[in-house]
């Protein structure tokens, strides 16, 4: 069975499930996930974008099992060298994504060559831009700091979406953990601001999250 189909599968039965446990408006009818979003989504405002969510769940899964490999025989072996912060092989191992939400491996706006750039299951390493921002303040242990003060990590796809100048400079070798916006330096996991919609929300660095 080829990524697509498999992912197809893979997408329909948690649907069936999602429908089994939850009060929407249709039931999970039907063999493909496509038609399975169909008949659950009919008569809902929300339908188009519904099944559209769907479709980006399956290609997203498809690549994903695409990029799945053989776990190493000696696994924390294979941990320590894919990575300084040996959790990052663990992280970018696990291939499906949420084990019931339906929409596990959507990216939102993502083209497929972003999602391979900066998606965990795809083992990408990025550059995670350390940027001068007007009225930047910082405790005096921030770790990114520049000549003139402190700088904030930015992930390099918010960074072009918002048109930043170059970093003033960057950590190197960081790797995207399963939550995509988080990434491993090797020494911190840096939570990035990246308004993407991963799974059912867009989930932005809350002013709450930063108290926390």
């Amino acid at each position: 069975m080829n990524a697509i189909r498999r992912a197809d599968t893979l997408v329909a039965d948690r649907l069936r499930q999602a429908a089994a446990r939850e009060a929407l408006p249709g039931p999970a009818a039907c063999a493909t996930a496509a038609e399975a979003a169909e008949a659950i989504s009919a008569a809902s405002p929300h339908a188009a974008r519904f099944r559209a969510e769907i479709a980006q769940a399956v290609a997203g899964t498809a690549l994903a099992l695409d990029a799945a490999r053989p776990h190493p025989a000696e696994v924390w072996v294979g941990a320590a060298a894919a990575h300084a912060d040996p959790t990052v092989w663990f992280e970018q191992a696990v291939v499906l994504g949420h084990p019931t939400h339906p929409l596990a491996r959507s990216r939102g706006a993502l083209t497929e060559a972003e999602i391979r750039a900066w998606a965990p299951e795809h083992r990408p390493r990025i550059a995670l831009g350390l940027h001068r921002l007007p009225g930047l303040a910082a405790d005096p242990d921030w770790p990114a700091r520049g000549r003139e003060g402190p700088l904030l990590p930015v992930h390099p796809w918010q960074a072009a979406r918002h048109g930043l100048a170059a970093p003033e400079r960057a950590w190197e070798g960081a790797a995207p953990l399963m939550s995509l916006r988080t990434v491993s330096t090797g020494r911190w996991h840096v939570k990035c601001a990246v308004d993407l919609q991963l799974t059912s929300a867009v989930r932005h660095v809350t002013p709450a999250a930063i108290h926390n």
